[in-house]
């Protein structure tokens, strides 16, 4: 016999599909996802199912099929809006497939969607001319991007890149302590142009750029 879509739960012999939300949910703004289902025998048949905000785990959508089938489940696209900040990363099933159709059994396929948050990283950047002072020294600069201080050493004009950091994040940079300058020269107070930064999506080749320039002038 042909096989044909169950309607209601409670097969013998079926196949279910389970859709489960994975990484970070947070804010998750809900969505439709679609599956579609190839036998061997008989099919295809697609099947749908409907997250709400928050959930990790969807409904099983099971599928009445011919025992011994073998079965792929494969998740439609587009798939729903991950939500503002946030990516979907590559589905992943469980168990392998094709699977096996067993009799007197529901095998359940489930399928795993990661949802990232976006990210993005920060340059850092040191603007110094020691002019004819002789200074050669590195300078320490603190950023802050929501966990505490943190510090980079950097020499004139150096840079570094930090992060990642989740989209939207906000970061300072500072520099309290200036070095040592040589006798007779005194350094100015430090210029810093970008803080606070947004940060925004990509790599660190991309990264929000941030300044720390510092003057030295011989005293008079």
């Amino acid at each position: 016999d042909d096989v044909a879509p169950l309607v209601g739960p409670g097969s013998a012999t079926d196949l279910a599909v389970q859709k489960q939300v994975t990484g970070d949910t947070s804010n998750f703004p809900g969505g439709t996802f679609g599956f579609t289902i190839t036998c061997d025998v008989g099919g295809p048949y697609s099947a749908s199912v409907t997250l709400a905000a928050g959930v990790t785990s969807g409904l099983s959508i099971p599928v009445l099929i011919k025992a011994g089938a073998k079965c792929t489940v494969t998740e439609n696209t587009p798939l729903p809006a991950a939500g503002t900040g946030y990516t979907w990363d590559t589905a992943t099933y469980s168990p392998t497939q094709p699977v096996t159709v067993v009799a007197q059994r529901t095998v359940t396929v489930t399928v795993s969607n990661p949802r990232a948050h976006d990210q993005g990283f920060l340059k850092i950047a040191k603007v110094f001319d020691p002019t004819t002072s002789g200074f050669s020294g590195n300078f320490t600069i603190k950023y802050n991007c929501g966990a505490g201080n943190q510090t980079v050493t950097l020499a004139a004009g150096a840079s570094t890149t930090v992060g990642p950091f989740n989209t939207g994040t906000s970061c300072t940079v500072s520099e309290p302590t200036l070095p040592t300058a040589p006798t007779g020269w005194t350094f100015g107070t430090p210029s810093i142009s970008g803080s606070p930064a947004t940060v925004t999506k990509g790599t660190a080749d991309t990264a929000v750029a941030l300044t720390v320039a510092n003057t030295l002038t011989r005293d008079e």
